[in-house]
């Protein structure tokens, strides 16, 4: 009997502390998980990189839309930065909730990857985006060929110059499989062309005002260089801002990954080359459109890459003239 009563207590104990959790984390963060099994099929949880990212705007929408079509529930959950910490603490959240499923971005972090195997054990999948980690019981990537898309930075480079190219490589410390992968691209891209060479990498985590520093420190060390690739959607425009800066606009070509509306004047002014971008939306509809189908019991693909669209001078009213009008 007493036996009984301690195990009662310990059980009512364990599920306060589990409500709590989800309490204390759904203020933090401004969300609250539930479930409805009345009104919806199934109840997703999209876990956001950082609050305010441009990129994350556009996964969520094309998510949304595609729930809505799929009579789905979705919840999106997003930290106010991005770090390990908060990711994890956002995925315990929707696991211990009991969602259906969760879409998320991939990360290199091992408790992390073990909190995704158990999840699966217990019957609930992942969905990893942008970041092609080799994780078993995730039940699919969606995002860019990462290596793919260093390639085509490099031959980007080729099309904006006729001289001896001599790059610079600005790239953060990543937490990301799929930065190391593009990076590898760019490498891979450079050894192979006999009219490019690498004159430095810079490798740095920081704030934006120690990245301009670091682009700076780069060129001034590096007299060479006239061209230079950034690693993603922040570093693009900061180079460009750089040679605004330092008066070497038309001397340094640009390339980069994805894009803010700064990015966008750049291109349009012949400050920054072209912008390599993925395709957010179609990388959040597909997301839901192929976890509805495993919940389904369809058959998917492990892997579903999304095409990269390169941004230049050549088609930047396309594109220009969208983000002027929102």
């Amino acid at each position: 009997m007493k036996n009984n009563i301690l195990k009662g207590t310990i059980a009512l104990i364990i599920v306060s502390l589990i409500i709590s959790f989800g309490y204390i984390l759904s203020i933090k963060y401004g969300m609250k998980i539930t479930k409805s099994k009345k009104d919806f099929k199934y109840h997703f949880v999209l876990i956001g990189e950082e609050k305010d990212n441009p990129l994350w705007r556009e996964i969520r929408r094309g998510a949304e839309e595609a729930a809505l079509e799929y009579n789905i529930g979705l919840e999106y959950l997003d930290p106010d930065v991005n770090n390990i910490k908060e990711q994890q603490e956002l995925l315990d959240m929707a696991f211990k909730s009991k969602v259906d499923g969760v879409i998320m971005n991939g990360y290199k972090d091992a408790k992390i990857k073990e909190t995704i195997r158990t999840a699966y054990d217990e019957g609930i999948p992942t969905i990893l985006l942008n970041d092609e980690v080799n994780l078993s019981n995730r039940i699919c990537y969606i995002g860019t060929n990462n290596y793919k898309a260093g390639m085509i930075a490099v031959d980007e480079l080729k099309k904006q110059r006729r001289d001896f190219i001599k790059v610079g490589i600005i790239t953060r410390e990543s937490q990301y499989v799929g930065e190391d992968l593009k990076l590898s691209g760019i490498m891979k891209g450079i050894k192979d062309n006999p009219t490019m060479k690498l004159s430095a990498i810079r490798t740095f985590s920081g704030s934006k005002i120690q990245l301009y520093n670091e682009i700076v420190s780069m060129i001034r060390e590096n007299s060479e260089i006239n061209a230079i690739i950034g690693g993603d959607i922040y570093d693009t425009s900061i180079i460009g801002k750089v040679l605004v800066d330092l008066n070497r606009v038309g001397e340094i070509s640009v390339v980069g990954y994805d894009y803010l509306d700064e990015t966008l004047r750049y291109i349009k002014k012949g400050v920054v080359s072209s912008a390599i971008s993925r395709n957010p939306y179609e990388i959040g509809y597909k997301s839901i459109e192929i976890l509805n189908k495993y919940k389904n019991e369809e058959f998917i693909d492990d892997v579903f890459y999304v095409d990269v669209d390169v941004i230049n001078q050549e088609n930047i009213d396309e594109y220009y003239g969208e983000e002027e009008n929102e």
